[in-house]
């Protein structure tokens, strides 16, 4: 009788593991090809409740196809590296591979030509990739999924999974708005990807090839910090308009520290009109803020000097010199004269990042 009662325990403690097992494998792998683990699984159970209920020399067997089943499941899904690549209207390609085992990041870009033009591997730390293999692994697909916005222009990014299993499958996405839900986990994923591969890439090069793929998906000012003493920024992204339609940037310049020496690089990445506002509001102003790589503002230089000899021979005959603010060149000069005079007459106005 006591046997019985014991036999009996046994066999209610191993179906409770067999269900402890299945809820596992479901949990870790909910997207996983798991129906012959499962299936084994559930047979165990069975078994135990049935057939084999006073079989106790059968545990020992039972208990490896519990473990089996888990781990087949984990060995099967088991994601050994993913490759993300960029495609942009009017940017280059770029390629981006991440090798788990190896812990390296592998960066490429191509040319118009579609040859690569830039290589390199970069190595991240077990810990550093943490938080973006989580989000990796949530949305693995069985299959292949597209996911599309129409529009004339534009581009996407395809994300492939390879599998321990020789395996592999993809999320193909083509024009994708943050405005749009349907897009949430692919914009999570994008976000944390860049924000992964920024602290892993650090040569020029590299975060120019990153700058290139990032833009698209950037929401903001393309402006990031590069240096401490003096402290040193980056635009990074081309911005169009003038001043009334990037407030958000002039807002920014106006808040940096005032008693302190700081260097905006604008990376040939502002528009002619933006330049001109930088040069009202802040280069004749004699700012602390010293822009470098602003090669545009030579056509403006040009224009002023014309300005200038028209405006001094127009007072010379005492003429009325109105009509002159109807230019915008005329108009940013009479604003103020001496200031620009000053400017003008500065003989290397042109600064390059090397040299500040």
């Amino acid at each position: 009788m006591k046997n019985r009662k014991s036999r009996s325990t046994a066999a209610s403690t191993l179906i409770a593991m067999a269900d402890l097992a299945h809820r596992a494998v479901l949990q870790k792998y909910p997207t996983s090809k798991l129906d012959l683990c499962l299936v084994c699984s559930l047979n165990c159970r069975t078994y135990f409740s049935g057939y084999f209920r006073n079989s106790m020399q059968k545990l020992s067997l039972i208990i490896l196809l519990f473990f089996f089943s888990f781990s087949s499941g984990a060995q099967e899904r088991e994601i050994k590296k993913i490759q993300l690549s960029f495609s942009w209207f009017k940017s280059y390609d770029t390629e981006y591979i991440i090798d788990y085992n190896k812990n390296q990041f592998t960066a490429v870009c191509f040319d118009g030509f579609n040859k690569e033009s830039f290589r390199k591997n970069y190595k991240f730390s077990t810990k550093d990739f943490e938080k973006l293999k989580k989000i990796i692994g949530k949305n693995v697909p069985e299959a292949d999924v597209q996911k599309s916005t129409s529009g004339l222009d534009g581009g996407g990014f395809t994300l492939t999974y390879f599998f321990a299993d020789a395996k592999s499958t993809k999320i193909i996405i083509r024009n994708p708005y943050r405005a749009d839900a349907k897009y949430d986990a692919e914009f999570k994923f994008i976000d944390a990807f860049f924000d992964f591969a920024y602290f892993v890439i650090k040569d020029k090069e590299g975060i120019i090839t990153l700058d290139n793929s990032f833009e698209p998906y950037f929401d903001g000012i393309p402006i990031r910090k590069v240096g401490e003493k003096p402290a040193e920024y980056k635009i990074w992204g081309t911005m169009s308009g003038n001043e009334s339609n990037n407030k958000e940037f002039f807002d920014f310049l106006c808040s940096l520290p005032k008693d302190e020496c700081i260097i905006v690089d604008t990376n040939e990445n502002l528009s002619w009109a933006l330049e001109n506002d930088i040069l009202v509001r802040f280069i004749i102003q004699n700012s602390n803020i010293k822009f470098a790589n602003t090669s545009r503002l030579k056509y403006t230089r040009e224009d002023l000097y014309k300005i200038r000899s028209e405006i001094k021979a127009a007072k010379k005959n005492n003429e009325n010199i109105d009509h002159f603010k109807k230019n915008f060149s005329g108009s940013i000069y009479l604003a103020d004269t001496v200031l620009m005079d000053k400017w003008l007459d500065q003989d290397n106005w042109e600064t390059s990042i090397d040299e500040l």
